[in-house]
């Protein structure tokens, strides 16, 4: 199921779609609208199932303010104390205002920035296989199937020893402007792993709302047999929202016309 609301001129749209895997990363997803804005916050935590849905509860309860990076700091903390080293997580913060995002993030969730269905930008995972990527030493379309593209480089939450990482380093890096023609995506590594970058692009070049993209990238991940859970949001810019209530066709609207002219 894809859920859809209306902010400014964007229309937003997110869904999930469970994994086979009992054990795993649970997830939680939180609109949260503002005076000057609003807050788009997807968490997933990995560890026992029932603390791992908890835990990413916790991380989106909390309205971020325009610091992200510091939220994201507080969010640490907080799952440190409530889990000890029971659980880590990524989490990703996306402030909209007007027509410009900010965002930052911890772990490998993901946000992409298309422009006319060609990708333009995407936040580097804090992982392993990122850290290859990055050198040269494996391809990105191989990231995918590495066995160790679960494994984290920086996260919230577990050891109060590990040094906490937030990005991006460059706070010149986190703002987005979106356009005419532009599709964000904010994906889990379930829904991105899954798939893989053609895939993605392919349906973000195809026309249709936020929640058309939504829904065919989850249905896409579903034949693949995911094995975590997936989660995409998808924004773009809208087109006039529609009518509350179900639209009169053109013939009925005439013959409402024509009995009001006769009961005169």
């Amino acid at each position: 199921m894809v859920e859809r609301r209306y902010h400014a001129d964007l229309e937003i749209a997110w869904g999930q779609l469970p994994g086979r895997r009992r054990r795993g990363r649970r997830g939680a997803l939180r609109w949260l609208p503002s005076a000057t804005g609003g807050y788009l916050l997807l968490a997933l935590a990995k560890g026992p199932e029932e603390l791992a849905a908890a835990g990413a509860r916790l991380i989106v309860s909390t309205p971020p303010g325009a610091d992200l990076p510091s939220w994201l700091r507080e969010r640490h903390a907080a799952l440190q104390a409530g889990f000890g080293d029971s659980l880590t997580a990524s989490a990703i913060a996306l402030r909209l205002d007007g027509g410009q995002l900010d965002h930052a993030w911890v772990g490998d969730l993901r946000l992409y920035h298309y422009l006319a269905g060609e990708r333009c930008y995407r936040t580097a995972d804090q992982s392993v296989v990122e850290a290859l990527v990055q050198s040269g030493r494996l391809p990105e379309d191989e990231m995918r199937r590495h066995l160790l593209r679960h494994t984290l480089t920086a996260t919230l939450g577990g050891s109060d020893r590990h040094e906490l990482v937030v990005a991006p380093p460059d706070t010149a890096l986190a703002r987005r402007e979106i356009v005419a023609g532009s599709t964000l995506l904010v994906t889990s590594a379930g829904l991105h792993h899954s798939l893989g970058e053609a895939v993605l692009a392919a349906h973000v070049a195809a026309p249709g709302a936020s929640s058309t993209v939504a829904a065919a990238l989850l249905a896409a991940a579903a034949t693949t047999g995911v094995d975590e859970e997936a989660w995409i949001a998808v924004l773009r810019p809208s087109t006039p929202r529609p009518a509350r209530g179900r639209p009169a066709s053109a013939a009925l609207a005439r013959g409402r016309a024509a009995w009001r002219t006769r009961g005169r």
